[in-house]
Parts: structure tokens; C-alpha cells; sequence
């Protein structure tokens, strides 16, 4: 089973970063997008620390980012990045796996 590595939603990083790996997906609305952007900078090889310490409180909402989308789709977005550099004769397996 995946599980999130990259810890929660919400990240500060710079704008050259950003830019330079294309920014947020087009479809990012399920909560999901972060961890295909992490995705796509760690498959670059690029550094970066996760701060084990909470940094921002929210309080748990109905609807906010589990139940909102379907989890087939949040989960074959999150492995999007390593999908584009598998051939596609494997992305099945892989999807498969996955989910």
C-alpha cells in the first residue's frame, strides 16, 4: 500500500522551485497535488527537509479532502510523476498496485 511520505498539504517553498517544475498541476483540487509536486522533485533528485513539527492547526472539515473526490483517481494523480518515467507497457501493474 502507498502512504503519504511527504507529510500534509502544506508546504513553503520558493517561487523559482515552483516554477521550475511546472508549478501545481492544472487539476489540483483533491488535496492530492502536493504529493505529485514532491513526487516530481524527489524523481529530480532535489533536496528538502520535511519539519516533523506541526506548523499549522486545522480543524477537520466534512468533505475537505477525503470523501471529495474519488480515491482511484486522488491516488493515480499522487503516482502521476512516477507513471512518466515508467514505460507505458508498466503502468498497469503499477496502477494496479497502487490502488
Amino acid at each position: 500500500a502507498f502512504r503519504n511520505s511527504y507529510g500534509g498539504p502544506v508546504i513553503m517553498i520558493g517561487r523559482a522551485a515552483l516554477t521550475g517544475f511546472g508549478g501545481y498541476p492544472e487539476d489540483s483540487s483533491d488535496g492530492y497535488d502536493h504529493w505529485e509536486f514532491l513526487a516530481k522533485m524527489t524523481l529530480e533528485g532535489v533536496a528538502y527537509d520535511i519539519i516533523p513539527d506541526a506548523l499549522v492547526w486545522a480543524r477537520p472539515m466534512h468533505g475537505v479532502y477525503r470523501g471529495r473526490n474519488d480515491p482511484h483517481d486522488m491516488i493515480m494523480k499522487a503516482i502521476r510523476p512516477y507513471l512518466d518515467r515508467l514505460p507505458p507497457e508498466q503502468h498497469n501493474g503499477v496502477a494496479s498496485a497502487a490502488t
